[in-house]
């Protein structure tokens, strides 16, 4: 603010110095007597103030107009650098399975599945309320939908540790999408922290799928969906990564129940 009334002044006298040395000069003030009577201020002096000053606005509003410029660049280079993000939160798991059929059925190109999270207890599934399960179900046909789509790429990784995971996967192969592919690691969801689970979309969004089991209670879990192309291509890299050192189930038409069947009865030992 005081900046601003600074300039009105210097405004003010600049206008009135140049104003009134002008009406000197060319003789107009010699028709105001009570002027003429006193001294005079130099019409040079008064010329050399009025530049100075019009010097000093112009300067000042110019450094001004530089700073805003400069100013003005720098968000826009923030908000080039965070165009197209967003962020979702879910925090209930008929949202997300309500979302992740959604964009499934919405992708492009390909699908990037990392499902090795702990699976679901029988007690688990036994409480979920009606519109939890029907949008799981919702949620398992959109795989098999989409893979079915020319063009379209399901890739998934599973870690099957319990019937119900290993029914899920079976749901999808009975139906032979050609264009479903399942891997999967042998590891033991009782060891070590809990994973996060993932899936990349495109390679444009990442709904990434919190876990606190088996060490806290279900209850608190929530997930979270992002657009932003730097955490995109990091969680695809990683993905790409692990694909590659997963055991293969199905790729094209190649099914492998052998493989089925084998961790079918591990898991029918284990719970024995």
């Amino acid at each position: 603010m005081k900046k601003y009334y600074e300039e009105i002044i210097l405004a003010v006298i600049a206008v009135g110095s140049v104003f009134i040395s002008l009406l000197d000069f060319f003789g107009i003030l010699d028709k105001w007597t009570w002027l003429v009577d006193r001294d005079r201020i130099p019409t040079m002096a008064l010329l050399l103030l009025g530049g100075i000053a019009i010097y000093l606005v112009i300067e000042r509003r110019t450094r001004l107009d530089r700073l805003e410029n400069l100013l003005l660049e720098e968000v826009e280079r923030t908000i080039t650098s965070l165009n197209g993000v967003s962020i979702k939160i879910l925090d209930e798991r008929k949202e997300l399975y309500d979302y992740i059929a959604r964009r499934v059925d919405e992708a492009k190109s390909r699908i990037d599945d990392l499902s090795w999270g702990p699976a679901s207890t029988k007690s688990e599934i036994m409480a979920r309320t009606e519109n939890d399960k029907r949008a799981f179900t919702k949620y398992s046909r959109a795989i098999s939908r989409v893979s079915a789509k020319k063009g379209i790429q399901y890739r998934e990784i599973m870690v099957f540790s319990s019937l119900f995971r290993l029914e899920r996967a079976e749901f999808t192969l009975n139906k032979k999408p050609f264009g479903y592919h399942l891997r999967y690691y042998e590891i033991n969801e009782n060891q070590g922290p809990p994973r996060l689970g993932f899936m990349v979309i495109d390679s444009e969004e990442v709904i990434l799928i919190s876990y606190r089991r088996p060490i806290l209670p279900v209850d608190g879990e929530f997930s979270l969906a992002v657009k932003h192309p730097g955490i995109a291509r990091l969680f695809q890299d990683y993905y790409n990564t692990i694909w590659h050192g997963a055991k293969e189930i199905k790729e094209g038409d190649r099914i492998n129940w052998d493989t089925i069947e084998n961790i079918r009865r591990r898991l029918a030992d284990q719970q024995s």
